[in-house]
């Protein structure tokens, strides 16, 4: 596909709205703006879009369609963004590995580098020179400092006091973090992308740098319940689907434990680690758990 044509990856983003921030009514209004007729219907119970067969039929080789796609998540970025540009984020690292680049309220082919080719930026990245066990590694060390660094962003750290300090409540703030905590080490970082179906699922990973073949995965427990019912369900459920993906090397699971609930956090991390996989692959998975007693 030429530079600056939207892909499936990007459409792909609205299976699940929860986990882009986008509000189904926004989508809804996005795409019929733009021409297209009602495909996006609620479900009352999950507040999910459902990205029906009319969307998935779509000839994204047709110019017409690009131009309604364009106009449609142009439209839709200029009310997310205004209510959060944290938001937008995923969307807009989306569309950028199609090409296209968001501003003054519309979708533009980004500009090619002078002796640039004009083929599309590939979902894969560029193989790294180092290997994934030591970009895992380097990962790992910056995640398990990631308790001190919570504590000098404290207003008794802070130069005159400041109060104005990242909240670290959820799962949200945790990846917020997160991301321009590495995004200075690996500008390549990318959030939030899917991985192959394992049958009718797919998942979406937190963080991805594919041309090291190294996955993160964010947890945040809020307390001994959660963990047990929600939380380590989770992560059994995201193994199955990682195990899937050709690019996933090393996955990494990092789960922040704020009350240090997990005491039993070294033999966790023990248990949810090791080589993985079977005869058609196999791949690594380490988990790191900070702070710990």
């Amino acid at each position: 596909m030429s530079s600056g044509n939207i892909g499936l990856g990007t459409l792909a983003l609205f299976r699940d709205a929860s986990s882009t921030h986008l509000v189904i009514r926004d989508i809804q209004n996005a795409f019929e703006g733009a021409g297209f007729p009602h495909t996006l219907e609620s479900e009352a119970t999950s507040r999910k879009p459902v990205f029906n067969s009319y969307i998935n039929s779509l000839d994204l080789a047709d110019e017409s369609v690009q131009r309604r796609l364009r106009r449609a998540l142009a439209q839709l970025l200029d009310v997310i963004a205004v209510r959060s540009a944290q938001a937008s984020i995923p969307l807009i690292n989306a569309l950028k590995r199609d090409g296209l680049t968001w501003h003054d309220g519309a979708l533009d082919a980004q500009a090619p580098a002078p002796g640039a080719t004009t083929t599309a930026p590939t979902y894969n990245a560029a193989p790294s020179s180092s290997s994934p066990t030591i970009v895992a590694n380097e990962i790992e060390e910056l995640l398990r400092a990631v308790p001190r660094a919570l504590r000098e962003l404290q207003p008794e750290h802070r130069h005159d006091h400041r109060t104005d300090t990242m909240p670290m409540e959820d799962e949200f703030d945790l990846q917020d973090l997160l991301r321009s905590y590495l995004i200075m080490r690996y500008p390549v970082l990318s959030d939030e992308e899917w991985t192959p179906k394992l049958g009718d699922r797919a998942g979406r990973v937190d963080f991805a740098l594919r041309g090291e073949k190294v996955f993160l995965e964010v947890k945040f427990v809020r307390d001994r319940n959660h963990w047990d019912t929600k939380v380590e369900p989770s992560i059994y459920k995201k193994i199955e689907v990682y195990s899937r993906d050709a690019d996933c090397d090393v996955l990494l699971i990092f789960i922040y434990d704020p009350t240090l609930c997990l005491r039993e956090a070294a033999k966790l991390e023990r248990d949810f680690s090791g080589e993985r996989g079977d005869v058609r692959k196999r791949w690594i998975l380490r988990t790191v758990i900070a702070p710990s007693l």
